[in-house]
């Protein structure tokens, strides 16, 4: 019995004692779960006995008990899946031919899931179905190089010239193959020089010895080798391998149902090993029928030409399967008509409400609570991956737009602003008073504008936003020169005068380009992990009188590299503007748009009052001298960059005269401002800057010498934080973020509604032991509590589970979907063709785990509350009335 002054105390210290019995509780509970574990779970079954310990025997015991207990359990853990595995086997066993001996079931059961598990997977992978068995994929690089390098049939290994020869002779030998068609294809592969353009696309495999339904990455959209995916034969192995209803009582004898389980365990995996094994000679892979003159024949017996199915774009074999499959279902569903009408025969007449009442108590078992810890699982899991995903969309937007912009950003309006360059100087010779420190450790000037960008050779024209910069300058405040494609292979990108490069040949006949590229390039890939240099020299191979492959596109050739052309302004474009983003990420470069070629620039020029030019828009030559990319689609697909003086000359924004003779300042729209690392760190760091800039430039005009015009140009201007200029674009992105939680939210309400649904069938259920706990001295707080701490449990365990689920889903999400990708390229949900970034972001905050879990923790006690006071409220007498 506890004494009047110790819950006195308890109350009275409970910011201590409260923490301090919880702790108790959970280290005596561990401890408790323990000793279960290790002595009543593992020890006493062992000899066969309970084990009765004393205080002092389990005192001395606690510590190598705690140590034993995970051991033990994962050890009872493996057992128990063992144990469930064959059953689980056995029972599939029993289900597939009904046998009544343990090991005959046993037995049918691993065949029947190997078969089942080797069909399915080698339906949605068949390359991997494939090595699985033995036959591993071969010829996948031969066949991508014979196509990607227009290589003549000579010049393949000597494997290809073995299956060649072995072809021409089937060839000679058939009279199938005495047509027209058919010779030219011999005759084809009797000349040396002929190259896979003149040859159906089987007979190319045919000879590389790749399978028909394998497409390599070298050819791939997407660059990713996968399989065709099969969904046809899926219909036919869930009508074989699927045991019918009924089936037992129609072969009642042990011998047919062994026999029905081989036929069908057996066709399906002869079915697909075929489809596997399956080496068509010509472009008959296809079914093709002019829509107009389909057979009659065709279209009686093809249930999925009836159900829509695209005959053309599905392999023969493939359609065949599919149909069989599908009469089958047909077959199936008939049977399942004419039995539910036999059965339901002799029920006809009112209904009767008993059965409705039995199936109704039926559901009342103990075991449905394990569907609330699904359910709170799931909805913890997909909070976040919700929260992960959307969160690190947001985060890379922020990083991405840094990059871009530097720190702070100084802007005025599209007519710019005076006498920049002497307040970058100044603002460099600044000092933090309380440091002694430059906060400011670079700064550039930049102009942006408008224009029209043609290629005069392909007459592609561009509208684009024209962007003038200092190259070194912009590179060190912004992270612009980490991905300028052509600068960090081969270098030599400069926005001054520059000749187009041509690649030539060499001594030994081998495409090489001019200067020192070639040195800067093998400059690269020795920084290269091994596996991409591996890559890209595999990739980029290059051979005697082959022309050049890549990496890039360069003019050529001719006999000897070099440079060409009249020297031009270098441009730089964004990566979008004229290139293609792949399905894999990468870009496709045309050869129309080699490194160096000419182009055209319209601007529109204005004046410092705002106007336009009334004289016709300038329209300089330059250089395509390399492509960029930040990874923002809005800028990539729209900004090129200029040198900076050269833009300023051309929009007329340099020094003017004025009516006296002196002379205007030069104008610029915008200065970028890279801050020192301890100043960017905290925002509020960050502001202090901003305010100190502000300050001085206030001071930098009020001691500066100019005109009316210049001076309100110059109080035009504002300073930003990278931030600031982007809130716009960052505060849509969070409001979708909310917006979504919000919803995801509202649809895990529906586990806090089933738990208070369960939790109150089971307190009807349990209404009797209630009602004893309640007549031996029980009380309603302690029986509220049980259902509480139930709740409770329920929540910390779907917590835990869906913790790791989700987080689990995160770090493989994109690992996840290239395997969706590798089944189905169309199964790609984030394309790197259609976003900004390359992959779908994979990172996730322990503080965002955390209060997820412990709201699911709180709704779960939640829903159990309702059926907890009604449990609490029940009456003893109520409850034992009828017993």
């Amino acid at each position: 019995m506890r004494s009047r002054v110790g819950s006195i105390l308890f109350v009275g210290l409970a910011p201590v004692t409260l923490p301090a019995y919880v702790l108790f509780l959970a280290a005596a509970n561990l401890l408790g779960g323990a000793f279960y574990i290790v002595i009543e779970a593992t020890v006493a079954r062992v000899v066969k006995r309970p084990i009765a310990l004393s205080r002092g025997q389990m005192a001395a015991l606690a510590l190598p008990v705690l140590l034993a207990a995970p051991i033990f359990a994962a050890g009872h853990l493996v057992i128990f899946l063992i144990l469930w595995l064959l059953r689980t086997l056995e029972s599939i066993g029993r289900w597939q031919v009904g046998s009544h001996r343990s090991r005959a079931n046993l037995a049918a059961g691993i065949v029947w899931s190997a078969v089942a598990l080797w069909t399915t997977l080698t339906c949605m992978n068949a390359a991997l179905g494939s090595r699985l068995i033995g036959r591993p994929i071969t010829g996948g690089d031969v066949y991508s190089d014979w196509r990607r390098h227009q290589r003549t049939i000579s010049e393949l290994p000597e494997s290809c010239q073995v299956a060649r020869r072995e072809l021409i002779s089937e060839l000679s030998r058939g009279e199938e193959y005495s047509t027209e068609f058919w010779r030219a294809i011999r005759e084809t592969l009797e000349e040396d020089k002929s190259t896979d353009q003149w040859l159906p696309d089987p007979v190319r495999r045919r000879i590389t010895g790749l399978a028909w339904f394998y497409i390599p990455a070298g050819i791939a959209d997407d660059g990713e080798a996968h399989s065709v995916l099969m969904l046809g034969p899926l219909v036919l192995l869930a009508m074989l391998l699927v045991r019918w209803p009924g089936m037992f009582g129609a072969l009642r004898a042990p011998w047919l149902r062994w026999g029905a389980y081989i036929v069908r365990t057996g066709g399906a995996f002869f079915a697909i090993y075929q489809l596997i094994s399956w080496s068509p000679l010509t472009d008959v892979i296809f079914i093709r029928y002019d829509p107009d003159a389909i057979p009659t024949a065709f279209r009686l017996l093809s249930p999925a030409y009836w159900i829509g199915f695209n005959y053309f774009r599905t392999p023969w074999m493939e359609w065949y399967l599919l149909n069989i499959g599908l009469w089958l279902a047909l077959i199936a569903i008939g049977i399942l008509v004419w039995w539910t009408a036999w059965w339901l025969s002799p029920l006809l007449g009112w209904p009767r409400y008993y059965v409705t009442f039995l199936a109704a108590r039926l559901l009342q078992r103990k075991r449905i609570a394990f569907f609330s810890i699904g359910a709170v699982t799931l909805c913890v899991a997909m909070m976040i991956i919700v929260i992960s995903v959307m969160g690190g969309f947001v985060d890379s937007i922020r990083k991405q737009a840094r990059g871009l912009l530097g720190d702070l950003v100084m802007e005025a309006g599209a007519n710019g602003f005076p006498h920049y360059q002497g307040f970058v100087d100044k603002m460099k010779q600044l000092k933090d008073p309380r440091t002694k420190k430059a906060p400011v450790l670079e700064a550039t000037p930049l102009i942006r504008s408008y224009g029209v960008l043609q290629f005069p050779e392909t007459n592609r024209t561009e509208a684009v936003h024209v962007i003038g910069i200092r190259l070194d300058e912009y590179a060190k405040v912004t992270e612009f020169g980490k991905d300028l494609y052509y600068q960090n292979r081969f270098g030599g990108t400069t926005l001054g005068p520059v000749q187009q490069p041509v690649y030539g040949w060499d001594e030994k006949r081998v495409a090489t380009l001019p200067g020192d590229m070639e040195e800067k390039y093998r400059a690269y890939l020795a920084g290269l992990s091994p596996e991409e240099r591996a890559e890209n020299e595999k990739l980029y191979r290059r051979g005697p009188e082959d022309f050049y492959p890549g990496p890039g596109v360069f003019k050529g050739p001719e006999p000897k590299p070099g440079f060409e052309g009249k020297p031009y302004p270098g441009l730089i474009l964004g990566r979008s503007v004229i290139f293609r983003r792949m399905p894999n990420g990468e870009f496709s470069r045309p050869p129309e748009y080699p490194r160096g070629a000419a182009c055209v620039l319209t601007l529109l020029p204005m004046s410092r009052k705002g106007d336009i030019s009334p004289e016709p828009p300038p329209k300089p030559a330059f250089r395509y001298i390399d492509d960029s990319r930040c990874g923002i689609h809005e800028i990539d697909s729209r900004n090129v960059y200029v040198e900076f003086e050269r833009l300023q000359e051309l929009l007329t924004m340099g020094p003017e005269t004025r009516e006296d003779g002196s002379k205007t300042g030069a104008r610029c729209i915008q200065i970028l401002i890279k801050v020192a690392p301890e100043y960017v760190a905290e925002r509020e760091k960050l502001m202090e800057v901003k305010e100190a800039l502000k300050a001085a430039w206030e001071e930098y005009c009020a001691d500066l010498k100019t005109d009316r015009l210049e001076y309100s140009l110059m109080r035009n201007t504002e300073i930003y934080t990278w931030e600031e200029m982007q809130a716009d674009y960052i505060a849509a992105i969070e409001k979708e973020k909310v917006l979504v939680l919000i919803m995801f939210g509202v649809i895990s309400l529906v586990a806090v509604f089933l738990i208070l649904c369960i939790f109150y069938m089971i307190v009807q259920e349990k209404t009797r032991d209630i009602g004893i706990i309640k007549s031996i001295g029980g009380s309603a707080e302690g029986v509220a509590a049980v259902f509480l701490a139930y709740g409770a449990g329920i929540g910390l365990m779907g917590c835990v589970l869906g913790a790791l689920i989700g987080t689990s889903f995160v770090d493989h999400i994109n690992d996840i979907q290239d395997m969706l990708a590798r089944i189905n390229p169309a199964w790609r949900v984030w394309s790197p063709e259609t976003y900004s970034f390359d992959k779908i972001p994979d990172l996730w905050k322990w503080s965002e785990v955390i209060w997820i879990s412990l709201l699911a923790i709180v709704a779960s006690i939640l829903g159990a509350t309702f059926p907890a006071i009604r449990a609490g409220r029940t009456w003893p007498v109520e409850t034992l009335r009828y017993e």
